[in-house]
């Protein structure tokens, strides 16, 4: 069952594209049990109007942990550039097991801040 879980990024305009503006790590249950599988793909979109501003992959903002069955998500400020104003948006986390269910593991509400 996927989680709704409320995260918050900045967009610092004066600090450089490679500053870190989001970093977390989610712990990945399935119904409260440790999935078994390996994720073979994991996304995480945000998207405001239903328009993708945002879209992280694994090896690409996301790692894969297996060890803690983890994944670490990452976002540099270069990456944000898209938020404007402060504004609200949605995203969604989802991943596909090697053994092809796709699952959505969180969504929620993106509150975006944009610091001049």
């Amino acid at each position: 069952m996927a989680v709704n879980k409320p995260i918050t990024i900045s967009y610092a305009t004066p600090a450089s594209d490679d500053a870190v503006s989001f970093n977390t790590i989610w712990i990945i249950t399935l119904d409260g049990v440790s999935p078994t599988g390996t994720p073979v793909e994991a996304y995480l979109s945000i998207s405001q109007n239903q328009r993708r501003k945002l879209l992280l992959s694994l090896e690409d903002g996301l790692t894969w942990k297996d060890t803690d069955k983890s994944v670490h998500v990452l976002i540099r400020n270069g990456q944000l550039s898209f938020i404007r104003d402060d504004s609200e948006m949605d995203y969604e986390f989802w991943i596909v097991w090697d053994n092809t269910n796709l699952q959505r593991i969180a969504y929620g509400t993106v509150t975006a801040v944009r610091v001049d």
